[in-house]
């Protein structure tokens, strides 16, 4: 294997992996993506709020709308001076987890951020415009906040830079500076200046004379401006004054205390005469142990060391009592920080459930909470009247049991012969009082067990139900998940054909190896002698060979699958560019047929004065001109372009001229789909051109009432029926001059690879006997081949029971219940609805499993089931013969197009097949003129004479279509055992390959 053809093999790969991406048509496929209009408006401004704030990255068109919404919002919050902590490298189809990961810290940053509207990472994953645009509305509002901020710092900074270069002098500013540093100074030393907080209590006119009066003075200032000197050094048995005097010289010292003068100025009134004798004692005792101290040796060092320990044990008690007011406010601290601890979580516990009840009360419907809050309302005020009732009952219950009481005592004193009878009925009556009394509070409690049963049963039914939001929610989560499988599939699906044409290339390449290998070892021996030299020519010829077929193959198995495809586009372009416009032409025909009887129902007989008889030989003359001119009109089909012929007919029939030139239609149609398709593609459509004979035969009587509603002052209904249906006929007649395609070659809606396509198609279906020339050998030799005939008998036997039962469908659906004419038209649409569908289940059913004779045999059975219904079932069971009606309309309907298709497949060659087809259809004309005759209207209700002919009818085309796949088989086993010259001798008699047709020995009948 060269370097090239591994090349090549791995572009055919690479194709093939870009065309599994593709549809039939060669279309990228899309997936089916149902858009919201809201969420489509608010996607579109949620974009144009970000372009507006500067993120100018959603005017890329490549990224998609998540891409864009994730970039707008990370840009925005670090707009805002916050920091979204993201570390994930760029993925085109990040998983649902990845997207999840990455809007949850989205989320994060922005409850950091305070944002008033709550938003969910599933609904940025999920593009849930609705619940993102306010969200980036409040943050745009942020990033324009923070940028007017950050512009009024720049420009106050650059003020200030601007005035300290080029505006005031320095000398200026220090100055200014300075004068504002003293202004702070001074005001600092006004406001802690000293100031007085405790005054002398004594007159302040007293004068300074004694000795006490200015040391009471002096010790009164110094405790003034909290600096207490120690005076006294102890107090013996005077207690009380003592602790006075250290309350208040504690109260003072402490700042944080709030003693006024007046409380100062009573306590010291209070103990004034004791403070003054303790001055005294202690001046003259301080004496006393000062003239000691002189005298003694060390008398100022124990002064000193005396004066020092005191004040020492006064700081001691004085911290120690600090120390216990520390360790209480420490407790009491703590009691409080614990009390407050606690007093947040609880706090923090109601704001939660708060926020619990906000979010469900949100998503609840305000309808069904209304209902609730009304029930719960009633429920509450049962609950009360209940207690009312409770206590009421209570009280009656005491007061009747003091009475019961106050009975049996008085019972129990008095003699049993005493006892008065109107007491036994009071009692007897307060018992029943009672007693109904306690049945009414159980029927109460009964009845509020029930309403709170149904309080709690429909509020379980309310959370059962998801509200709108949630089922959006859904719908998302579904559309991510549906597009994140259909992602994945794609990619597995490449990857096992990646895998599968690596593995293949490995096979290759091991085998051309091992070739290279026995080719490199036996190379040297086979140059030794001349004879080895060509066993190894021989050998490498072979090789040669069977890779040259292997490549073959695989090149005709990728040609077979390219085939495959090709066709079924050439089919859907066929389906589509002739069956809609056929079918539509054969709908009018068939209205304009069948128009007659609708016309009968609304006036027709009457206003011309036809009797029964002239009325059905109107019906009859239809067929006269469809047998005579229906082979002449296929022979100039076959002969001539079928566009212009076709449109000639549609625009030129009339009632006799309605069967002289409606005649070459359907036969016409029948050879025309030929043109087009292989015999076993014919049925589905032959089907659906025949089913919408049914259409017409459905809506038909209703457009024909419809019709009749027009009010005209010149023109009855039943001329308006034949006018007014027959006016679109006319119009679509010019247009099929111009649309319907001749030939496959002529088609203008196919390119050239189509058209050779058609034709090779055509050409392998038909074999041997394919002939496209014109003979007249050719259109003799129909009628001398006994399958035309027999054909032939077994249409007569389709039309008679078809056309008879059509005709007087109106007219039996009215006998069976005297039903109005408008509801006689409404009846008869679904017998032939139903055989719209019977028609292409039947149809699709022939052409799947290529078969004719047995589904004509089904057709018929389900026609005789209904007829047998007709016949033996009264009159007065309307819906039981309304179904037998039903029955026979779909196996007569669903009949025709397979048995066309039947005839169609059986004659080889065009001009065999367009003249068989139209003498059969022609011949078959008869069942029609006999069909108009075998209803009578002297049958009515029941018509037994026109129904039993019909069975009988059936039965014989069962029997024909039986015997004629019977003579099929036998022929078909004939020729599968024939010998070439026997084969020679078969084409020689039928004057050839090309005269031979449907006679060549190769060719199969359909069965």
């Amino acid at each position: 294997m060269s370097l090239s053809s591994m090349e090549q093999k791995m572009q055919t790969v690479i194709v093939r992996q870009k065309m599994s991406t593709l549809d039939e048509e060669g279309r990228l496929r899309k997936f089916d993506i149902r858009e919201d209009p809201e969420q489509k408006a608010k996607c579109d401004q949620t974009m144009e709020l970000l372009l507006v704030a500067g993120y100018f990255r959603v005017r890329i068109k490549g990224l998609s709308e998540f891409d864009k919404v994730i970039g707008g919002l990370a840009w925005s919050i670090q707009a805002c001076n916050f920091t979204v902590d993201i570390d994930v490298l760029y993925q085109e189809n990040a998983t649902l987890g990845q997207k999840i990961a990455l809007t949850e810290r989205i989320v994060l940053v922005l409850s950091r951020m305070k944002c008033p509207y709550p938003i969910e990472p599933h609904q940025i994953q999920g593009e849930d415009f609705i619940h993102i645009f306010p969200v980036v509305q409040w943050l745009v509002k942020r990033v324009f906040e923070r940028r007017a901020d950050i512009g009024d710092f720049n420009r106050a900074y650059t003020i200030n830079q601007y005035d300290k270069q080029f505006g005031k002098t320095i000398d200026e500013v220090q100055h200014q500076q300075t004068i504002s540093l003293k202004q702070n100074v001074e005001a600092i030393r006004i406001r802690h200046r000293p100031k007085r907080r405790y005054r002398c209590l004594d007159n302040k006119k007293a004068r300074l004379n004694n000795s006490d009066e200015c040391r009471k003075r002096i010790h009164s200032t110094l405790v003034e401006f909290d600096q207490i000197h120690q005076l006294f050094t102890s107090v013996d048995n005077n207690e009380k004054p003592q602790q006075d005097i250290n309350i208040l010289t504690n109260n003072m010292v402490n700042e944080k205390s709030k003693i006024t003068t007046q409380t100062v100025y009573t306590l010291v009134n209070q103990q004034q005469d004791t403070l003054r004798e303790i001055i005294d004692d202690f001046e003259e005792k301080e004496k006393v142990r000062l003239e000691e101290a002189l005298l003694s040796e060390n008398g100022q060092q124990q002064l000193a060391i005396r004066t020092f320990k005191i004040q020492l044990n006064k700081q001691i008690e004085k911290i120690n009592t600090l120390q216990n007011l520390i360790e209480q406010t420490k407790i009491q601290k703590d009691e409080k920080r614990n009390l407050a601890l606690e007093i947040k979580q609880e706090y923090e516990q109601l704001n939660t459930e708060l926020e619990q009840i906000e979010t469900q009360t949100k998503d609840i419907d305000p309808e069904s909470l209304k209902r609730i809050e009304a029930l719960v309302a009633e429920y509450e005020t049962i609950k009360k009247q209940e207690q009312e009732r409770r206590t009421t009952y209570k009280n009656k219950k005491n007061e009747l049991e003091q009475e019961i009481v106050q009975l049996q005592t008085r019972l129990q004193s008095s003699p049993s012969s005493d006892i008065d009878t109107e007491e036994n009925e009071k009692i007897k009556q307060i018992e029943e009082q009672y007693q109904s009394v306690a049945d009414r509070l159980q029927n109460q409690r009964l009845a509020l067990a029930k309403k709170t049963r149904e309080i709690s049963s429909i509020s379980r039914q309310i959370d059962d139900i998801p509200t709108s939001i949630e089922l959006a929610q859904y719908r998302q989560a579904f559309f991510q998940l549906y597009n994140q499988s259909a992602v994945l599939y794609r990619q597995t699906k490449q990857n096992y054909t990646l895998y599968n044409t690596f593995t293949d290339m490995i096979n290759y390449m091991t085998k051309e190896i091992k070739l290279i290998e026995s080719i490199y070892e036996s190379y040297p021996q086979a140059i030794q002698s001349h004879n080895g030299k060509d066993n190894f020519l021989k050998q490498l010829e072979t090789i040669v060979e069977s890779t040259m077929t292997v490549a073959s193959s695989e090149i005709a198995t990728n040609s077979n699958h390219d085939y495959e495809i090709e066709k079924q586009k050439l089919m859907h372009k066929l389906d589509l560019h002739l069956l809609p416009i056929l079918s539509i032409l054969y709908l009018l025909s068939y209205l304009n047929g069948t128009n007659i009887a609708n016309a009968k129902l609304f006036g027709l007989v009457n206003d011309i004065q036809l009797t029964s008889e002239q009325y059905q030989w109107c019906l009859s003359i239809y067929f006269f001109g469809f047998v005579i001119f229906q082979i002449p009109s296929n022979i100039i089909l076959r002969r001539y372009q079928p566009s212009n012929w076709i449109s000639l007919i549609v625009l030129l029939w009339a009632r006799f001229l309605l069967g002289t030139f409606q005649c070459g239609f359907f036969p016409g149609f029948i050879y025309y789909t030929s043109l087009w398709y292989r015999r076993k593609e014919q049925a589905i459509r032959l089907g659906f051109f025949w089913s919408f004979s049914a259409l017409a035969g459905a809506f038909g009587g209703l457009i024909a009432y419809g019709i009749t509603q027009i009010k005209s002052p010149i023109l009855t209904a039943w001329q308006l029926i034949f006018i007014i249906e027959g006016v679109p006929t006319i119009i679509l007649a010019f247009f099929c001059w111009f649309y319907i395609p001749d030939t496959p070659e002529q088609a203008r809606f196919l390119n050239d690879k189509q058209r050779q396509l058609e034709t090779d198609r055509l050409r392998q279906d038909a074999g041997a006997s394919h002939h496209s020339s014109f003979s007249w050998s050719q259109v003799l030799s129909v009628f001398t081949d006994w399958k035309t005939y027999i054909y032939a008998l077994i249409y007569i036997c389709g039309t008679t029971s078809l056309q008879g039962i059509t005709l007087v469908l109106p007219t039996l659906i009215s006998d069976m219940d005297q039903w109005t004419p408008i509801q006689t038209q409404l009846m008869t649409v679904p017998p032939y609805l139903v055989a719209f569908i019977t028609i292409l289940i039947v149809s699709r059913s022939s052409d799947y499993f290529v078969e004719r004779s047995f589904h004509l045999v089904f057709t018929n059975l389900l026609t005789i089931c209904g007829l047998l219904i007709l016949i033996f079932i009264d009159q007065q069971y309307v819906c039981i013969l309304y179904i037998g009606v039903v029955l026979v309309i779909s196996g007569l309907y669903s009949n025709v197009s397979i048995r066309v298709t039947w005839i169609n497949n059986n004659f080889a060659s065009l001009t065999r097949r367009a003249v068989a087809t139209a003498f059969i259809i022609s011949i078959a004309a008869i069942g029609g003129i006999i069909s108009g005759q075998i209803y009578q209207a002297e049958q009515k209700p029941r018509y037994l004479i026109g129904n039993t002919i019909t069975l009988i009818c059936c039965v014989i085309q069962t029997t024909l279509v039986i015997s004629l796949r019977l003579i099929f088989m036998y022929i078909n086993h004939q020729r599968s055992k024939m010998n070439d010259e026997e084969i020679k001798k078969q084409i020689e008699k039928y004057g050839g390959d090309k005269l031979a047709g449907d006679h060549h020995p190769e060719y199969r009948y359909t069965l």
